[in-house]
């Protein structure tokens, strides 16, 4: 066999450097050491192509990973030369096809490229990965590529944040993992070849018709079917949206013969090359990606949600508008707003954008859109759905919010605390500004996800607690339910334990005289505690309460104590809303919007002890085992209608997003339009 072999090599078969051995030269009656070594090599690369050897295999693993490793170089030229990287080809096209090695239409994250011609074999949709085969064409590689060492197709992955040009775009993380020996490694892209079994890998049809079909060997090695983004088990089903598995990269075994590239020594894959920064091209790619005009989008307020209890329409609401709305981060992150506090945000009557309406941004997180803001609504109707305006990307980057608008110029608060903007002080501008810490006894509260929203509310719960965590002021000008003979006082609440001190599971109270507890002068009669809203209705010095009934507690001004006890009580580890009324000598009380409990014998005149007014516990002991949001006070009995309306729109307030676990709550208050732009 060598012996044939060297004969053909005499006849003229190509050499090692392109040149065929024995032409244009002298001809020679024997063969030196040079070319000896040259004819062997010959022979012996003739003898593996033709022997199902060991080292045949070796030889077709060493060109798949040779030629994507070029593969990789060429996709960072094209990502030089367009700042981007293509999209997968479709590898379900024959060779003779126009679309053969084409990258997929519709680049970037909105359709992962797909949905177009041609388009990508899978999609990602939840972590933006696009899976085909290599784009050879739109590369400008000969077909010769698209091919691993066994002749099958090389699978091409791509994070399509990394196909189209967002603002900024510098470094990508990279949504693919690749498990790599048991490292995980973040990479925008990675080329695999499904090995000599094949398992997963498109096969090439020749010809200009047909649809190339996946190879399935019968393997169930789940580190293949991860290398192929199909379900466990055996066979070729794809992995759903959201099941992305990390490639995987290791050893052969009986098993297991793919080969993973997804990095290279000369650059970095993930980062958008220098040179192409430098560019005028870069220039404009930025400038369109980063700018922005004006925008608005519909906020359509579901009819149905409002005045459920009496039909009655509501006039000068407060809506809370909470979510993540990634249009809603800067342009910096990807969104479409220009100012990093949000000040180009901004909510009107009308879609103009000429009628600004009063509103407060509670938080706004630029990175990802997520954002709280109360939004006055001067008339909110029960029979037909109320449409109001989301302004962003506005030309005045000024703060145009207004705070008294919503909470006092219209309604009587006198105090708002949003605990989960981490703010001390009140929204109401005309309500003493209580800090949250201003008792020397208390220590910094932890904090616990807010129960609506995107903030955190504020925790009543600390052992070396010994006085009110919220103090409100020992002025008789704050002592408003004792003056008044209407009120109402509100708060999200999440109970976590049952205290063992009957002076511990106070929402809010007034203030005792000296030294005294609300539970002790409410239960007495002694002139201390005039008012007091628990979560529970018994208290009984070191035994847990019997029950975690909200309950309202008066003290009139000959020392009877009046009860309004919640025919509702959530269980412990649960968020519910919670709101007490007076309306002369009615007293109502209201678990997650619905009336529970009522109490048409309340005093007429409750005892005046000027002591002021304090949330969380009395200064005794321990503090309450509660976890407290959005607490409110105003000097107006709000209506059934009102409180049913607050706790529908708190509770769920979009109705793409999801409502506050626990709750009764069963669809979102509003819906937010399609993008428009403002003339």
């Amino acid at each position: 066999m060598v012996n044939k072999q060297l004969k053909l090599e005499r006849k003229g078969v190509m050499g090692s450097a392109g040149v065929p051995l024995g032409k244009g030269r002298q001809a020679q009656s024997g063969f030196n050491l040079i070319q000896i070594s040259i004819l062997l090599t010959v022979a012996s690369l003739v003898i593996v192509a033709v022997l199902p050897t060991p080292q045949a295999e070796i030889q077709h693993d060493a060109t798949s990973v040779i030629r994507m490793n070029a593969i990789l170089t060429a996709l960072r030229q094209y990502q030089v030369a367009n700042g981007v990287l293509p999209c997968p080809a479709d590898p379900t096209q024959p060779i003779g096809s126009s679309s053969y090695g084409v990258a997929a239409a519709k680049p970037g994250t909105t359709n992962n490229c797909t949905g177009g011609s041609p388009a990508a074999a899978y999609a990602d949709s939840t972590n933006h990965i696009a899976i085909g085969m290599v784009p050879v064409t739109s590369l400008g590689l000969s077909y010769d590529y698209a091919l691993d060492g066994w002749g099958r197709d090389i699978t091409y992955a791509v994070d399509t944040n990394a196909t189209a040009f967002y603002c900024p775009w510098n470094v990508l993380p990279g949504t693919i993992w690749v498990n790599d020996n048991g490292n995980i490694h973040n990479t925008v892209v990675a080329l695999v070849s499904h090995g000599k079994d094949g398992f997963g890998a498109w096969l090439p049809l020749a010809g200009s018709t047909g649809t190339a079909k996946r190879f399935d060997s019968g393997s169930t090695d789940t580190a293949q079917a991860d290398n192929a983004q199909v379900q466990h088990g055996g066979g070729l089903t794809a992995n759903g949206a959201g099941q992305f598995q990390s490639f995987v990269n290791k050893s052969t075994t009986n098993t297991f013969d793919d080969h993973v590239v997804y990095s290279s020594t000369q650059f970095n894959i993930n980062a958008i090359p220098q040179s192409y920064v430098a560019s005028a091209a870069y220039a404009a790619a930025k400038a369109a990606a980063c700018s922005c005009s004006p925008t608005y989008r519909s906020i359509t307020i579901d009819h149905t949600k409002v005045g459920a209890i009496s039909g009655t329409d509501l006039t000068n609401f407060p809506m809370l508008f909470a979510g993540v709305y990634p249009y809603l981060a800067t342009q910096a992150n990807g969104g479409q707003v220009k100012n990093s506090n949000g000040y180009d945000i901004k909510f009107t009557s009308d879609a103009a954008g000429t009628t600004l309406l009063a509103y407060e941004q509670e938080s706004y997180n630029q990175t990802n859109g997520a954002v709280n803001y109360w939004v006055n609504i001067p008339t909110l109707s029960h029979a037909t759905d109320t449409v109001i305006y989301l302004q962003y990307c506005t030309a005045n980057q000024t703060d145009q919010s207004n705070k008294a608008g919503i909470w006092t110029s219209g309604n009587t608060y006198r105090g708002v605390w949003h605990f989960g903007s981490g703010a001390n002080g009140s929204s109401a501008t005309n309500a003493n500004s209580a800090s949250i810490l201003s008792s020397s006894w208390c220590s910094i509260p932890p904090t616990t996800t807010s129960p609506f929203g995107t903030g955190s509310a504020v925790s009543f719960n600390n052992p070396s607690y010994n006085g009110y965590c919220m103090w409100i002021g020992n002025d008789p000008t704050y002592d408003m339910y004792e003056n008044t003979s209407t009120f109402t006082v509100e708060a999200w609440v999440n109970k976590t334990d049952h205290s063992w001190h009957w002076y511990n599971d106070w929402i809010v109270t007034s203030a005792e005289a000296s030294g005294g507890d609300p539970s002790t002068s409410l239960a007495t009669g002694a002139n201390s505690s005039t008012w007091g809203l628990a979560s529970t209705s018994t208290f009984s010095n070191n035994v847990p309460p019997a029950d975690n009934c909200p309950t309202l507690y008066l003290l009139s001004s000959s020392n009877v104590t009046s009860r309004t006890v919640s025919s509702v009580c959530p269980a412990l580890n649960t968020w519910y809303h919670v709101a007490a009324t007076r309306n002369g000598t009615s007293c109502s009380i209201y678990v997650n919007g619905t009336l529970a409990g009522q109490n048409t014998g309340c005093p007429a005149v409750l005892s005046n002890t000027g002591n002021g007014t304090g949330a969380g516990d009395s200064p005794n002991g321990d503090q309450s085992e509660i976890y407290m949001d959005e607490l409110r006070f105003s000097t107006t009995s709000y209506s059934a209608d009102w409180i049913n309306t607050e706790y529908n729109n708190q509770a769920w307030p979009d109705k793409a997003g999801t409502g506050v676990s626990g709750t009764s709550a069963t669809s979102g208050f509003y819906t937010v339009g399609n993008a428009v732009a403002s003339r």
